[in-house]
């Protein structure tokens, strides 16, 4: 039995994780069916192999359809691309939560 250790301390992409896997030899229709098992709509996983720098590797592409847009408030929460009020960094000083607050007519 083979054993792989993930020491993932700052996060981990899957793509590129499952990529690495089918280069180690986990065959892609066993990965696909795997997928298919979830009742996702067509997503389908498609490899290259590619060379970046010198360096041998497989690309994975994750084909989907595009999922419906997020709104604010929906499952009781906010999407991670809502923060900041469409691209304003977020100042130590408050100066986005002012302008929601301004913009929504409510106070901070």
């Amino acid at each position: 039995m083979r054993v792989a250790y993930f020491d993932c301390l700052s996060g981990i992409a899957g793509d590129m994780t499952l990529a690495a896997l089918i280069d180690l030899g986990l065959p892609l229709e066993d990965l696909q069916e795997a997928i298919d098992s979830l009742g996702l709509p067509s997503c389908n996983l498609r490899t290259a192999e590619v060379k970046r720098k010198g360096f041998r590797a497989v690309h994975l592409t994750v084909e989907h359809e595009p999922e419906p847009a997020h709104r604010r408030g929906e499952r009781g929460g906010r999407c991670a691309g809502a923060r900041g009020g469409g691209g304003e960094s977020q100042r130590g000083d408050g100066s986005t939560r002012k302008g929601e607050s301004r913009a929504r007519g409510t106070t901070s």
